[in-house]
């Protein structure tokens, strides 16, 4: 049995862009891989840089990890989740928190996939891609919004949206 389509005047009411809309809906993820992707490349320059003079491992991947966290902080707070409710202190609690609790699951779910025999690569792989998404929407939810506001409340409240409609008309 057909089910019909009914558009009211045309569907004139509608303000659905596709690539427009798109573009909003995949353009913060794409931002925070970049930024993901800078601070990995800082990580690495400053791991390498430590370690060349201190010749100590652990100091140096400390150092490298604070100093990629606070620049993958910084650029994700202005530049990947521009619409935030939380304030800078908040933020920094919440998000140095999720960078704790992060690496500690990450070492869990790679000891664990490792000891039942997956090899380290695959393993990796995988955890990082899971922590990856984790880490997304932790973001966007808690470290630079207000818990128990869904990403859709903060970014399409009502007066934003009108807002937005007024001024993309």
């Amino acid at each position: 049995m057909p089910i019909a389509t009914v558009y009211l005047e045309h569907n004139a009411s509608s303000h659905f862009r596709p690539l427009i809309d798109s573009a909003r809906v995949y353009a913060p993820l794409l931002r925070f891989s970049a930024s993901s992707m800078l601070a990995g490349a800082v990580d690495a320059v400053a791991l390498f840089a430590v370690y060349a003079a201190t010749g100590a491992l652990l100091p140096s991947v400390l150092a490298a990890r604070a100093v990629s966290s606070t620049t993958n902080f910084a650029v994700n707070r202005h530049l990947v989740f521009k619409e935030r409710t939380a304030t800078l202190a908040t933020s920094a609690r919440r998000y140095w928190a999720l960078v704790v609790t992060l690496a500690l699951v990450n070492y869990l779910v790679l000891a664990g996939l490792t000891a039942a025999g997956l090899p380290l690569l695959p393993a990796k792989l995988a955890t990082d891609a899971v922590l990856f998404a984790v880490s997304y929407l932790t973001q966007h939810r808690f470290v630079f919004g207000s818990p128990g506001t869904a990403p859709s409340q903060v970014a399409y409240s009502p007066a934003r949206l009108d807002e937005r409609v007024t001024n993309s008309s």
